[in-house]
């Protein structure tokens, strides 16, 4: 879910409270244009499932917009096309009309929580979001609440997988994996959950784990706590923007085990990572290490690592393919923004690959790993630590450590496949209801033959599950459980 969704609560602290949003008119021209950029534009429509398929849920969304939707009803019918085809990198962002029509139905729960791995836990509360929430509320039913940094294990009686797997029909991933839906909706958790259970109701069912008691409580249902869900988002906001800008992190860790540490790729590539990558690697090999850990916890991807790969299988090696399957036309959809900095990027790498095909008409979009110094070419064992949150380029990278380096996994299974995807990130409005899709001009493969079973490949050799959100020791845990692997599994 992109950062940008979440500085819609500011406004809507405001918004919530004025009058309800009307429903859309003219919808079909929205439709219009959602199908001539889907097809125009998404880079392999059929990748992971038939274009048979896509027809037909197309046409039973354009038969649904035959009647006036309400903000969120057309955000749950377009979310549920794009989770259909399959590929994380596209999908629909809920719009300020969308996720205040949710906060005006006053069918939430009045507690802040969040998905930390694969478990929910909760928030403490803004005092100034207490009475907005037990607005009109008895003495009785403002008493009922859950205490702070708890687990929730069920809502309504329902499990988070059983939950995951509702909310998951309105949110994308790779060959509809689960995993990268966790993920997605860590941090409105409480909004998908009224996504896809719509049902109208006074209070709602909480069972929750206080000092190794599990306890079941009734909540009663109004406004979400919005202060605290705007602190909290602003905050993670903060984190993921300067997560982009980390080229990465190495240590030594007790002497013995060489640690790289990558957040992002989102800029890592040129002069400045490369010398931290050669540099890196000059440690390594003055501490003589035979195992190296690379951690990808949280890693949504960004640039294709080849130049990592060439320290660690080797130069001039094949690790997959990556190719710009829709390139920039002449007339774009006038809807796909211009002025951003994805779609500069579009047009380069567009015109990049046309000069590549005309200088070599063989050019089968291959990616190789460069020349390195091959002196500095790592030959130990290695340990990637994937999580939910481990994407695209970061899934693409734990595949080629797993095949061709012969690299264990650990931690959870990554959100991203290990076979292909579509990529690209072009932003398209809809011109009546003003909701946002993503769309991937390009399409990238690893080495691996695409298997039906496509997310066994995935499963850890370990499985290490989080510590407690506000750990401030998340690292060395991590580090201390992967570590015993290499006595274990090697």
């Amino acid at each position: 879910m992109s950062p940008k969704i979440y500085k819609l609560f500011t406004l809507l602290i405001i918004l919530s409270f004025t009058q309800s949003s009307k429903k859309i008119k003219n919808q079909l021209k929205d439709y219009s244009v959602f199908v001539d950029v889907l097809t125009k534009k998404e880079g392999t429509l059929d990748l992971h499932i038939s274009i048979d398929s896509v027809e037909t849920y197309l046409d039973k969304l354009e038969k649904e917009l035959n009647n006036e939707q309400s903000q969120i009803d057309l955000f749950k019918l377009y979310s549920n096309i794009t989770s259909r085809i399959q590929c994380g990198h596209t999908q629909l962002q809920p719009t300020k009309n969308v996720i205040k029509e949710w906060i005006q139905q006053k069918n939430s729960l009045p507690i802040d929580y969040v998905l930390y791995g694969q478990k929910l836990f909760t928030k403490k509360i803004e005092s100034d979001d207490r009475n907005t929430v037990n607005f009109s509320k008895t003495k009785y039913q403002t008493q009922a609440t859950v205490p702070d940094n708890c687990e929730i294990v069920a809502i309504d009686g329902k499990s988070v997988n059983t939950l995951i797997t509702k909310m998951g029909e309105y949110i994308s991933s790779d060959e509809d994996g689960l995993e990268f839906k966790y993920f997605q909706t860590s941090q409105l958790f409480e909004f998908y959950r009224k996504i896809a259970y719509q049902e109208n109701q006074d209070s709602t069912k909480i069972t929750y784990i206080h000092k190794k008691d599990t306890i079941n409580k009734y909540l009663f249902n109004g406004f979400p706590p919005l202060k605290s869900i705007n602190k909290r988002l602003s905050d993670y906001e903060k984190q993921f923007l300067d997560n982009l800008n980390d080229i990465g992190k190495f240590s030594m860790y007790k002497s013995k085990y060489a640690y790289l540490k990558f957040v992002s790729f989102k800029k890592c590539k040129g002069k400045e990572y490369n010398k931290f990558l050669k540099d890196s690697f000059t440690k390594i090999k003055k501490n003589k290490a035979k195992f190296l850990i690379i951690d990808l916890r949280g890693n949504t991807g960004g640039v294709m690592q080849t130049t990592l790969m060439s320290y660690l299988v080797g130069v001039d090696v094949k690790i997959g393919k990556y190719q710009v399957t829709k390139p920039k036309l002449k007339r774009e959809n006038k809807h796909i923004k211009k002025r951003k900095r994805d779609y500069t990027i579009h047009k380069l790498l567009s015109f990049s690959q046309r000069l590549l095909l005309k200088q070599n008409s063989d050019f089968d979009y291959s990616l190789k790993t460069p020349t390195i110094d091959e002196e500095l070419q790592f030959k130990g064992k290695i340990i990637v630590i994937t999580d939910e949150g481990s994407f695209s380029a970061s899934s693409f990278l734990a595949c080629n450590l797993k095949v061709l380096a012969k690299a264990k996994i650990v931690g959870h299974t990554a959100g991203g496949s290990y076979y292909k995807g579509n990529a690209g990130t072009l932003t398209c409005v809809l011109p009546k209801s003003k909701l946002t899709f993503i769309v991937n001009p390009n399409t990238f493969y690893t080495t691996l033959e695409a298997k039906q079973d496509s997310q066994s490949i995935k499963k850890p050799d370990l499985i290490i599950d989080p510590i407690y959100p506000d750990s401030k020791k998340k690292d060395e845990w991590y580090l201390n459980k992967a570590v015993k692997i290499f006595k274990e599994k090697f």
